[in-house]
């Protein structure tokens, strides 16, 4: 009976705050959702400096390593990892094999999950790098699709991978972003909301309509993300409506209204928006 009790008064709960609006929209959905296997993928490549499937050739003790010794007992020791590159995903260097190092920091299995693919024909791995002080580092921080910034891929995997980090990767390129899009805006600003304690929202006020129609002066846009944050003056949204006059940014993942990939076009607020302009223009020819 207390059970049955608890979920009803639950429900009422439910109910009383997804009624309660400040505007007109209709209620907002109050959960947040996880990332689909794709938007993991988007994730992982905006995050990584550089993204590339290779072949472990050798795992050593760092020969590069000048760092304070009480430096290197907090943080691990370096390795220099061999690898034979099998195709870059984002970036690049020159070589078919490269040198980066990884660090044994404590609480992370990097070297060793890197060290089980050494030499292994049947074994690729996947790896995002960073720049460090000069020198390129497997960034260790869990990146979605990544954890500690290594994947194994066994061989009968790799295309797949391959194919699907491409997928990916096209969605992020402008002409992806701005088809998908049910509206693109500039914003003036933003306020934070976050109704249900869980998923994060952002009303945003609109200086200009670049796609999908004007919004009428005064009414802000309800926007459910996935990382919270706020808008400047300038950023650009590329916006899908999921119901009730509410819209989620495309891509979901990561820190959502400055495209930060140059692979496709210039970064930054006002950069974005003649970027979108210009496309808009040359594509309605």
């Amino acid at each position: 009976m207390r059970r049955r009790a608890s979920a009803v008064a639950f429900a009422l709960l439910a109910v009383a705050l997804s009624s309660h609006s400040a505007d007109s929209h209709t209620p907002l959905p109050l959960l947040s959702r996880p990332l689909d296997p794709v938007e993991r993928q988007e994730l992982t490549h905006r995050n990584a400096q550089l993204l590339l499937l290779a072949r472990v050739v050798d795992v050593d003790t760092s020969s590069t390593d000048t760092r304070p010794p009480a430096e290197r007992a907090t943080w691990g020791p370096e390795y220099d990892v061999a690898l034979e590159v099998v195709e870059w995903l984002k970036g690049g260097l020159d070589g078919e094999r490269i040198t980066v190092q990884a660090t044994a920091t404590p609480g992370t299995s990097v070297v060793q999950r890197l060290r089980a693919a050494d030499r292994v024909d049947t074994l690729a791995v996947m790896v995002a790098l960073e720049l460090r002080d000069r020198r390129w580092f497997v960034n260790v921080r869990d990146m979605a699709w990544l954890e500690e910034g290594v994947r194994l891929v066994p061989q009968r995997q790799v295309r797949a991978v391959r194919d699907s980090f491409l997928v990916a990767r096209e969605l992020l390129t402008l002409p992806s972003l701005v088809a998908r899009a049910d509206r693109i805006v500039v914003a003036a600003d933003s306020t934070r909301w976050n109704p249900a304690h869980d998923t994060e929202w952002l009303r945003v006020r609109v200086a200009r309509a670049l796609k999908g129609g004007d919004v009428p002066s005064g009414q802000a846009l309800r926007v459910r993300t996935w990382a919270g944050g706020e808008a400047l003056p300038g950023d650009v949204f590329f916006l899908r409506e999921i119901g009730g006059g509410n819209y989620e940014p495309l891509p979901f993942v990561g820190t959502i209204w400055r495209f930060p990939d140059p692979v496709s076009f210039e970064t930054g607020p006002g950069s974005t928006e003649a970027a979108v302009r210009e496309y808009l223009r040359s594509s309605s020819k």
